[in-house]
């Protein structure tokens, strides 16, 4: 059980990471070179000191909870993927490049897919982007250049249903890029073409080729520990060429690139995923040395957690139409939250009335909902501190909206009709399972809905854990409990 305070609850966050990465890598663990305690503090030092640059004396802003540099000048579309409005498709599975930082294996031409769900005819996925509000969709890989005339079809099919309904983009390695191709997209309405120039050993001549033609270009890459020089001269030549955008990101570690990365002899920090550890500090000196320099390219970094957090809330939100009930609430996180009763019709009537009694003295909106007759009753977390001495079992429930491509018959579902030749379904997880709520936790609990973001969390966590003596078990559920409430906030820790 915790006795010092000033720690426990993030030392115990980062104790589950690693655990976590431990299982995730298995044998492999023991093979890589991790951060050691000394070189974490070195790296948090002068990540402190390039922040401090960036935003005190370059004037860069720190966006989306601060998990985003700089925020000034992005693109449409790294702001549709911010905002959930982006979809990807990859439009084959096949890359012509050998990138040792590539997260997943692609070597077979494949039909185009997202998300587990295929879309052969480009009809069907007009459909799907219709069907959920998109505003923005981009094609991606393998290599979309590889399959031209394929990815030709779906811009010129897209962009004509949407007009600029649809702001659309493309990311490449640039390798087949040429001007006849380039020209072909432009024609079709490409809004946004974007270059991995890493794979080309960070030449720009694709790139600075392309503008002009697309109505946008950008590079972007992962920051990758020892190309500094490289990366700084590349930037200095796009700035020149009047190319619109820089995105950097955080190099993370996966099953597919981890020999690869360990061969480079790169150090790896934990996280909920592996990620290379001197990639975030790299990007940070990037973006110091354009700022600095005052070229004309709009720089952002897009870090690991920006990723984990927004894309995957996009993702938990998009079935929350079909499947939130009224007794339920969507979290700011984007996951739904249950509070439940289970009693006689009798006791819960006589709950309603005493909650009615409440909020008519305190003037509150209803604090529950509750059909007479029923024997589940739901309390809102505005509830509870009324509730600490009436007796009751209150049980806790999370769960998330994921589409599928078929019925796993493991939840609830939900089909949903794109057209008349296809059809998904919106299934909602349970990720937490009637978890009982003490009643000494019920201010906790209530103390939520007042918490601004996660750090405010944070705080009272802390606080609570201390006065009412919680061991690792417990916090360690209200750490669960934080992940399906609040978006992180702020860059990864070292360590």
């Amino acid at each position: 059980m915790y006795k010092d305070i000033s720690k426990p609850v993030h030392y115990l966050e980062q104790q589950i990471n690693i655990s976590r990465n431990q299982e995730e890598l298995d044998s492999f663990y023991d093979q890589m070179k991790w951060l050691r305690p000394d070189e974490a503090e070195i790296l948090s030092r002068e990540r402190e000191q390039l922040l401090e640059y960036l935003l005190c004396t370059a004037g860069a802003t720190a966006v989306y909870n601060d998990t985003k540099l700089d925020g000034r000048n992005l693109s449409p579309g790294c702001r549709m993927c911010a905002s959930g409005e982006w979809s990807c498709l990859f439009i084959n599975n096949k890359c012509n490049a050998a990138c040792f930082y590539c997260p997943s294996e692609q070597n077979e031409v494949s039909e185009p897919a997202t998300n587990n769900f295929t879309f052969s005819k480009v009809e069907d996925y007009i459909a799907y982007l219709e069907k959920f509000g998109f505003k923005g969709c981009s094609l991606s890989g393998g290599e979309p250049l590889l399959t031209f005339e394929k990815t030709l079809h779906y811009v010129t099919n897209i962009k004509k249903h949407f007009g600029s309904g649809m702001y659309m983009w493309l990311y490449t390695n640039g390798i087949l890029s040429n001007q006849d191709k380039l020209e072909q997209l432009a024609r079709a309405g490409l809004d946004e073409i974007r270059f991995d120039i890493g794979a080309t050993a960070f030449k720009t001549d694709k790139a600075c080729q392309a503008v002009g033609i697309i109505p946008r270009v950008t590079v972007e890459i992962p920051a990758v520990p020892n190309e500094y020089e490289k990366i700084i001269q590349a930037a200095t030549e796009l700035a020149g060429a009047g190319v619109n955008h820089l995105n950097l990101h955080q190099l993370r570690c996966t099953a597919y690139n981890r020999e690869k990365l360990v061969k480079k002899g790169l150090t790896f920090m934990h996280a909920p995923r592996v990620l290379v550890a001197q990639s975030e500090v790299t990007a940070l000196k990037i973006m110091k040395f354009i700022l600095e320099n005052k070229l004309p390219l709009p720089v952002n970094y897009c870090s690991f957690v920006f990723k984990n957090s927004h894309q995957n809330k996009a993702a938990r939100s998009r079935g929350l139409d079909y499947m939130l009930k009224a007794t339920e609430l969507a979290t700011r996180a984007a996951f739904i939250r249950q509070l439940i009763i289970r009693e006689t019709p009798e006791r819960l009537e006589q709950l309603a009335r005493y909650l009615d009694q409440i909020a008519g003295q305190h003037q509150l909106t209803p604090l529950y909902h509750y059909n007479p007759g029923e024997k589940s009753f739901y309390p809102l977390a505005g509830a509870l501190p009324y509730l600490k001495e009436q007796n009751l079992q209150v049980l806790l429930n999370y769960h998330f909206t994921t589409l599928m491509p078929s019925v796993s018959y493991r939840f609830p579902y939900k089909e949903v009709l794109l057209d008349t030749r296809k059809k998904m379904i919106v299934e909602k997880v349970q990720v937490l399972r009637d978890f009982h709520l003490e009643p000494h936790w019920f201010d906790l609990f209530a103390g939520i809905n007042e918490c601004n973001d996660e750090e405010d969390f944070y705080q009272l966590l802390m606080r609570e854990s201390a006065r009412l003596q919680m061991n690792d078990e417990v916090l360690t559920n209200w750490l669960k409990i934080k992940e399906y409430e609040f978006m992180k906030k702020g860059l990864q820790a070292y360590y």
